[in-house]
């Protein structure tokens, strides 16, 4: 019964733990104190409501991200509508106008409880409806490679998280709707140039601070490892 009870206690004192450094690392550098030190331009997206989803918490970061930080032009967030044609439509755009070095494409994964970080992009749609009923099925990009790799340094932003107490996965299948479908077609755009590195993130439903705090964490592991992309 006392040994029970100790395990008890310590859960409870490792978890009080973690909040404290979570509320203090927030309190302590509020988001528009963000330093993006080596002026790496950043693109972020996330997804608005889709299928049974009233909500999506990429958009609430991203509303967040927009309403708390100070504007300026090394990091811009936007929201993609959900559907197939639109949403690569927006990326692509804001792309080429924004010139980015970097891209980060969120989407919602509700049945996890950790940060997923996800490795490979398959060029094949499985019939999936979108917002406005459209379906597709097949190759999303014609003859193009069946899979391609993300440009992060995929196990040092797991390693990165985990030190700092956030639940992180590496998964290699996005899934079969539109977050593979978007996580393909940036990454076989960016393949045309190496200067712009991307990949793909799925979150799950968290408080948007909490999101907040793991994103900045994996915003520093990219910085830091961004001329070692090729290497990983």
């Amino acid at each position: 019964m006392y040994n029970k009870i100790k395990i008890l206690v310590m859960k409870l004192y490792f978890k009080l733990c973690s909040f404290i450094f979570l509320f203090f690392f927030i309190f302590l550098f509020p988001l528009h104190s963000y330093a993006n030190e080596n002026n790496f331009r950043i693109l972020i997206s996330g997804f608005g409501p889709f299928a049974q989803h009233n909500t999506n918490p990429t958009e609430e970061l991203i509303k967040y991200m927009n309403k708390n930080s100070e504007t300026n032009n090394i990091i811009k967030s936007i929201i993609l509508p959900g559907e197939y044609n639109r949403s690569w439509k927006v990326l692509k755009k804001e792309i080429a106008e924004f010139a980015p070095d970097i891209v980060i494409v969120l989407g919602y994964l509700p049945e996890s409880n950790a940060i997923v970080v996800e490795t490979t992009a398959r060029n094949f749609d499985r019939g999936f409806i979108d917002n406005t009923g459209r379906t597709r099925y097949g190759q999303i990009v014609p003859y193009g490679k069946e899979t391609i790799p993300n440009e992060f340094p995929a196990k040092k932003i797991i390693e990165a998280l985990s030190d700092n107490n956030v639940p992180a996965i590496l998964s290699s299948d996005a899934g079969s709707y539109l977050c593979n479908n978007i996580f393909y077609r940036v990454m076989h755009y960016t393949r045309s140039d190496p200067e712009i590195k991307a990949g793909f993130f799925h979150v799950p439903s968290w408080d948007v601070k909490e999101l907040w705090y793991s994103l900045r964490i994996i915003i520093r592991v990219i910085e830091q490892n961004v001329m070692k992309f090729s290497s990983e």
